[in-house]
């Protein structure tokens, strides 16, 4: 019961959509405030100024005012719920204006907070909107001064400086509120901002340095081929040519894989996945790689069959890929990588470990920050975009997998063996742990 009425004077419609948006807080201050002074002025018409006049509009728009996020809290809109807040809460408090004295009220500034209100949660057109009709409201309160129309016994019961004092005091505290909030607004804006920016000049950075250099592989490995060199020359130029292309090929869909993630457009199909056949799927696809460098990948599993939550697709090609591959590129020729898969209770542990060159500590804390040049070349002279690992990051927080890693450079190896471990912890698909 208790728990009832709380979430009547406080209903979950704060619990949609962001709850840092400029319209969900202001739908608090204004539901708040609206609650607070409607039911104040209720009470002091009631129990100080025995005025019962008023009663049924302002129980009205109180009601009204409380029910109405109930009503459209499965439209899933914070912009349809605080516009009905602001409406009857609006209507309260030109009521409240009329009953005191209409333009000599001593709240007659609270207008203000109507259009401001509008604007906050429409832009232009509550702006607009709201503004015409205060326009039409200050008329008509004109023409009923006028015709001498006004209530005003009010005005000869309560204390006229008082109510003035105590209206301007809470009308300060509001629009403090109000400003504190755009401010904060505009500070996450410049932040946002700022991000976007970071992440295009990234995106710059990879266009003009890592694109350009492939590019300039394929042409000056078609000038070889248009000066009529022998064909041995020809076939070496045209594998040039084919591994540039597939560079550029790589950047470019990397980037476009980022720019989907950043823009939620990227959707995962989380489902039952079988690691251990996934990763040895995936090392057949790397077979070419792997006999370049006569490198030896050995699986160590728990058991043949071990099913996790995640997206086949990102996990295959994605995530698993961009690590043996980084694995590939790292290690020297003839020697080995071990991915070992343990079953837990609630987690599958899977690791990824070359006996290569390690990573350097300078980059090492930067791994996965697509705003930090962390590319260098293999071990054979691979060139990469740096941009992998910060995808397989960002697809890993998407579908709840945990990331870390160990690495010893090589130059540090004399206690133990160089190279590096990532380590990965997946949820299991299983009774215990459902599928979202």
């Amino acid at each position: 019961m208790i728990n009832r009425i709380i979430s009547l004077f406080y209903p979950d419609l704060f619990d949609l959509g962001d709850k840092d948006s400029k319209t969900h807080r202001y739908a608090k201050a204004v539901y708040f405030t609206g609650l607070v002074l409607g039911g104040f002025y209720l009470y002091k018409y009631n129990f100080e100024f025995h005025v019962s006049t008023y009663n049924w509009p302002m129980i009205f728009c109180l009601i009204c005012g409380l029910v109405w996020p109930h009503l459209f809290k499965r439209s899933n809109s914070i912009q349809l719920i605080a516009g009905g807040i602001w409406f009857f809460w609006s209507a309260l408090l030109l009521i409240l204006l009329y009953s005191a004295g209409g333009l000599k009220a001593p709240g007659i500034f609270w207008m203000i907070a109507i259009p401001v209100t509008g604007a906050t949660i429409y832009g232009d057109k509550g702006l607009i909107s709201s503004s015409a009709g205060i326009f039409i409201y200050v008329y008509a309160l004109r023409y009923l001064e006028i015709q001498q129309q006004i209530p005003m016994e009010l005005q000869k019961i309560f204390n006229f400086d008082q109510e003035k004092y105590l209206n301007l005091i809470t009308f300060s505290i509001y629009f403090l509120f109000i400003i504190r909030n755009f401010i904060s607004s505009q500070n996450r804006l410049i932040e946002t901002i700022s991000t976007s920016r970071a992440d295009t000049e990234g995106l710059l950075r990879i266009l003009i340095h890592d694109v350009a250099n492939p590019a300039c592989i394929i042409r000056g490995n078609i000038d070889v081929m248009k000066a009529k060199y022998p064909e041995l020359q020809t076939e070496k130029a045209l594998e040039r040519i084919d591994r540039s292309s597939g560079s550029i090929i790589s950047i470019l869909e990397k980037i476009r894989q980022m720019r989907a993630l950043n823009d939620g457009k990227a959707k995962l199909v989380l489902g039952p996945v079988d690691v251990v056949s996934v990763i040895r799927n995936m090392i057949l696809l790397n077979a070419s790689r792997l006999e370049e460098k006569k490198i030896e990948v050995l699986i160590q599993a728990d058991q043949k069959v071990v099913h996790v939550v995640g997206d086949e697709v990102i996990l295959t090609t994605i995530v698993f890929n961009n690590l043996l591959t980084n694995a590939i590129k790292f290690s020297p020729e003839n020697s080995k990588i071990v991915i070992s898969i343990h079953k837990g209770s609630m987690n599958c542990v899977i690791k990824f470990r070359d006996y290569g060159i390690g990573i350097p500590k300078e980059i090492l804390g930067s791994l996965f920050d697509v705003k930090k040049a962390t590319s260098r070349k293999g071990t054979a002279g691979e060139v990469g975009t740096g941009y992998g690992l910060p995808l397989v990051k960002e697809y890993l927080r998407k579908m709840n997998v945990s990331i870390s890693v160990e690495t010893v450079e090589a130059s540090n190896s004399n206690e133990q063996p160089s190279g590096s471990t990532f380590t990965l912890e997946i949820p299991l698909a299983t009774e215990f742990h459902p599928l979202s």
